[in-house]
């Protein structure tokens, strides 16, 4: 796992081939936001999801084989629990086509929360329960970027 605020984006863009983009995506959204939806880039290898919810209190520890997240708040500000994949039993397979796995919590989650201007980067290796509210529910615009292996 990997957070930053995207201003420090250029060190993680080496990380992987299509980081770049992803990145650039999200300056085009604070340039002119978009609506809530799904962007296809480079079709299944790379597409952004815009949603606003309101974040909540409980939520299911998940997990991805063929997609890295990278999420980045836009506007509020959302708790996200993380752990170590292989420390977690899976609870429910959705399988290949939905590419997500969720799991237990494990005995020792750690907690980050992500403000407005701020990413973070989840690989397969990493689980991670998003969309927490921090003290109350509140209103949040994220991006998350799926990233292919």
């Amino acid at each position: 796992m990997i957070t930053d605020h995207v201003k420090n984006r250029r060190p993680y863009e080496t990380a992987h081939p299509l980081f770049s983009q992803a990145f650039d995506f999200i300056a085009s959204y604070l340039a002119e936001p978009k609506p809530v939806g799904k962007y296809e880039l480079l079709g299944d290898a790379l597409f952004a999801m815009v949603q606003t919810y309101t974040a909540k209190t409980e939520a299911r520890m998940e997990a991805h084989n063929k997609y890295i997240d990278l999420q980045f708040v836009v506007s509020g500000e959302e708790r996200i629990l993380w752990a170590q994949r292989d420390e977690l039993t899976v609870t429910e397979d959705l399988g290949e086509e939905k590419d997500a796995l969720f799991l237990t919590d494990g005995d020792r989650p750690a907690a980050l929360t992500l403000r407005a201007g701020e990413f973070a980067i989840f690989y397969p290796s990493d689980a991670h329960k998003p969309g927490l509210a921090t003290d109350a529910p509140a209103d949040v615009v994220k991006i998350v970027v799926k990233i292919k292996l």
